[in-house]
């Protein structure tokens, strides 16, 4: 399971792996889920720390993206008319993916029939 990130024209796959998580929380001092209970309670995230959780959701498939060439990606993002704001998205559901969190569940009167 992943979720796709589409760059441009260029798609990548995001996981985060039991291996990756326990990286992040070392490298962060703090779970990566936090990120988002930070913006919840109103606190603007470092955009270090978006790019370095961006860099090990991207590890499982994609082994030789360093910081850096996460980076360009970033500006690439950017300039494709996004922010990081609209990676928040993208990020819960890897969460969800990856067993940090359940699925969101359906909100009512958005059931398909």
């Amino acid at each position: 399971m992943y979720t796709e990130l589409t760059v441009g024209l260029e798609s990548y796959k995001l996981r985060l792996t039991t291996k990756t998580s326990i990286s992040l929380e070392k490298a962060l001092g703090y779970n990566p889920l936090m990120l988002l209970m930070k913006i919840d309670a109103g606190e603007m995230p470092k955009l270090n720390d978006v790019l370095i959780i961006l860099q090990g959701m991207l590890q499982a498939y994609h082994h030789g993206m360093n910081i850096d060439k996460v980076y360009d990606l970033y500006d690439r993002y950017v300039e494709s008319g996004k922010t990081m704001f609209d990676l928040i998205p993208v990020f819960v559901e890897v969460f969800e993916n990856s067993g940090y969190i359940s699925k969101s569940a359906p909100v009512e009167g958005d059931e398909k029939n």
